[in-house]
């Protein structure tokens, strides 16, 4: 017996006896796929130790750009390009022991810096990205959704859905060869056009954005000129 035939015999029982199942996991834009393809992608960003990039942030504000410095698991520093009036502010931030976080502004403009020691709790983030295991978890319960759109020139495409935090969609656009994204969306509202949209800057045609440099910790905390005065918030 011709041995393809069996083989397509086989295959053609397994369909019929999955059913929607399976037509489900042969279309690379099923909800079952595309929440497969994106866990890969976040599961990809465990090997992140420190990244840099330059980032523009459009709103109905206007527009800002901005240096993000990162350092794993969670310190991060905001330097201000644009707009001028704010042209050099430095916002840093880093977990201590024992469930405080320490938060640095300097302005050097009036040579000042501010330091503030905060309980985990009054750290409020506005987007608040699910780890992989609890992207795992909504996924498959339902709580969160995903929908992907193959890349062409601006990358695959992700529209999650059902996310926790004040922007409960976002979009996000990801490099198909390096896996990191380098535009997002965020929606208050995930039904209305309106968004929040930051995207990796670029020059020369490259994308502002690298990973693993070497940065330490105390590059992220770094302030020059030292602001001349100081004010200090009493700890919690």
């Amino acid at each position: 017996m011709n041995v393809l035939l069996v083989l397509g015999v086989v295959l053609l029982g397994l369909a019929v006896a999955l059913g929607p199942a399976a037509l489900s996991w042969l279309d690379p834009l099923s909800p079952a796929r595309a929440a497969g393809r994106f866990l890969a992608v976040v599961s990809s960003w465990n090997g992140i130790r420190d990244l840099q990039a330059e980032l523009l942030v459009r709103g109905a504000g206007g527009e800002a750009r901005l240096r993000m410095f990162f350092l794993a698991p969670a310190a991060v520093r905001i330097e201000v390009v644009l707009p001028s009036d704010l042209a050099g502010e430095v916002f840093a931030l880093r977990p201590l022991p024992g469930g405080t976080w320490l938060f640095l502004h300097h302005r050097p403009a009036l040579e000042l810096g501010v330091e503030a020691r905060l309980p985990a709790g009054e750290i409020g983030l506005p987007v608040v990205f699910p780890t992989a295991g609890e992207l795992r978890d909504g996924l498959r319960s339902g709580r969160i959704t995903v929908a992907y759109t193959p890349g062409g020139e601006e990358g695959d495409r992700f529209d999650l859905r059902g996310l926790p935090g004040s922007f409960p969609r976002v979009e996000l656009w990801v490099d198909p060869e390096t896996l990191l994204p380098w535009r997002g969306r965020l929606y208050r509202d995930p039904d209305r056009p309106q968004a929040l949209e930051i995207e990796v800057a670029s020059e020369k045609g490259s994308r502002l954005l690298q990973v693993n440099r070497g940065l330490e910790l105390r590059d992220l905390f770094q302030l020059s000129p030292p602001p001349r005065r100081w004010l200090v918030a009493p700890r919690p």
